[in-house]
């Protein structure tokens, strides 16, 4: 008999699942993952950062391609688009140690040195939103940092590089009307910031991305950027006394705030491309949730991870190989050893588990008992994203595990032992 695994293909039109309902599994996941929290410590390192990483692309930039001067004016016209209040302080600590020539290559180090912090934590909370596992010992952990500095000051360099040939560009035609630089100047900000948290997300990600996953996720993170940076300065011009209570330190307050949310709209945009990224798994895990009827499930669900059996068709033959498991939607399956019927699964229940999980052949086989009888076929690496991310489901399948050796127990015990065979006994 055939055994029919069903993939998951990839396309980039999901009918199936909306934009609204990847957008609310992001808001769930962001706020389960404690993002915020996350934000508020990315706030930290990153203000402080922000010197160190700016001194070395005036540095490199001057050094290799362009002189100091225009260097320097690249990175106020970046920061002054980053940062919208108080860059100024920000501004005048960079040109104080920039003019005492403080970098140099052996300054160099130290500089990318101060960022590691701000790259760890990066990197940590993109783990955690992949739930991704680190490998590697402290060393290789700390080397894969210091890399993952440059390639970021790699990306921090191109944007400013792109600054510069776009004044130069401009100081060109100066005086003349350029409908060409006019549109550039219009959208090529946010274009240029999608194209940097495009690269940025890639540089972190500790899984591989799809290309249009990464511009779809990098794109809205730059929308909603631009939105809360016109709202972040409305809200200081209407509250000009917020942050007064820390007298001096005020400035530094604000900018800290303001660190904060942008790196609130990263993580946000994190969530999203990784929920982009196994939107099936998202749609597969309601089935195991609990509380929904098929009637409520089955509309939902794309036919090409259904499959439809006649009566008697065999799903999967004992001993052979199990990829995938399966949730019945509708109709009946038995559970036969070697002919005889161990137990027969109705809608809701779900088989083929065991074999998936521990990699080992099939321990009985499967055949579609009723009528209509339609299956979701669930694959492994979708099953192994929903239990990775859903402790309930994990307890739920654990506590129906239980269940059925609970049964399979009681069953070999009404069974004199001289009719078991005790090798059939081990594998079940």
């Amino acid at each position: 008999m055939r055994d029919f695994p069903l993939r998951p293909s990839r396309h980039l039109h999901q009918k199936w699942i909306t934009p609204y309902v990847v957008i609310k599994f992001s808001i769930q996941s962001f706020l389960r993952n404690r993002d915020l929290e996350t934000a508020a410590m990315l706030a930290f390192y990153g203000v402080f950062a922000l010197i160190p990483l700016s001194l070395a692309v005036i540095f490199l930039l001057s050094q290799f391609f362009v002189s100091s001067q225009q260097a320097s004016r690249a990175i106020e016209n970046l920061i002054i688009e980053i940062v919208p209040e108080h860059y100024d302080i920000i501004l005048r600590e960079v040109f104080s140690l920039a003019e005492k020539k403080m970098a140099g290559i052996i300054g160099l180090l130290p500089l990318l040195w101060a960022v590691v912090p701000l790259v760890r934590s990066i990197r940590s909370a993109f783990f955690s939103v992949f739930k991704a596992e680190k490998t590697g010992g402290f060393f290789k952990n700390r080397l894969v940092d210091f890399l993952t500095v440059f390639l970021f000051l790699l990306l921090l360099i191109a944007l400013v590089g792109g600054q510069i040939l776009y004044a130069s560009a401009l100081s060109g035609h100066l005086g003349q009307k350029n409908l060409f630089l006019s549109l550039l100047g219009g959208v090529g900000p946010p274009l240029a910031g999608a194209l940097f948290l495009s690269l940025f997300f890639l540089v972190f990600s500790p899984v591989r991305l799809e290309w249009w996953n990464l511009l779809l996720s990098a794109f809205f993170t730059a929308c909603l950027w631009s939105i809360v940076r016109p709202l972040f300065v409305m809200f200081l011009h209407y509250n000009p006394n917020y942050g007064l209570i820390f007298g001096s330190l005020k400035a530094v307050f604000i900018l800290i705030v303001w660190v904060y949310y942008t790196f609130a709209v990263i993580l946000f945009g994190m969530e999203l491309l990784s929920n982009i990224r196994r939107r099936e798994a998202l749609l597969l895990s309601r089935l195991f949730a609990g509380g929904n009827s098929p009637a409520d499930v089955s509309p939902v669900v794309p036919e090409r991870f259904v499959r439809s059996c006649e009566p008697g068709e065999v799903i999967f033959e004992e001993n052979s190989t199990g990829h995938e498991m399966f949730y019945i939607l509708s109709g009946s399956v038995q559970i036969l050893k070697k002919g005889h019927l161990l137990r027969e699964m109705r809608t809701g229940d779900y088989f083929g588990e065991m074999a998936m999980l521990i990699q080992v052949p099939r321990t009985a086989a499967a055949v579609a008992a009723a009528r209509d009888t339609r299956l979701v076929v669930v694959s492994e690496s979708n099953f192994d994203t929903i239990i990775r991310e859903n402790p309930k489901i994990v307890l739920s399948i654990l506590h129906e595990m239980s269940n059925r050796l609970r049964v399979l127990n009681e069953q070999l015990n009404d069974v004199p032992q001289s009719r078991i065979d005790k090798s059939e006994k081990v594998v079940l």
